[in-house]
């Protein structure tokens, strides 16, 4: 459903349909979709604003899922270039480009998603 959802979205907001559809990936994946466009979701666990090198500033959020097992947390760093309409322990959807490593706002971050569109579930 969450899918449909977000396809619907992406039809109705993008000018270009050229891109290719996301993928879901549950959070504890995504390291396996290296420089892919994906869907995923978890909890908020932090949102910080930073200033990128051109002081530019950039939203840097924290996302986590705790699996039934309390010792399996999984955690992935989401960088979004505006403050989202989200809160600390919102659980969202989040559709965007996961990198093992690259640069974004200048500065070089590991294991990132660069976020295009968060949506509080």
């Amino acid at each position: 459903m969450h899918c449909l959802i977000l396809i619907i979205l992406l039809l109705s907001s993008s000018p270009s349909v050229a891109k290719e559809l996301p993928i879901f990936v549950e959070l504890e994946d995504v390291e396996f979709y290296d420089d892919v466009r994906i869907v995923t979701t978890g909890t908020v666990e932090s949102i910080e604003i930073r200033k990128g090198r051109t002081d530019s500033l950039y939203i840097y959020i924290t996302l986590v899922k705790v699996k039934t097992n309390p010792f399996s947390v999984h955690y992935l760093i989401v960088l979004y270039p505006t403050v989202p309409l989200i809160d600390i322990n919102d659980f969202v959807l989040v559709q965007g480009t996961y990198q093992k490593e690259g640069k974004a706002f200048g500065l070089f971050h590991e294991n990132f998603m660069l976020a295009e569109i968060i949506i509080k579930e």
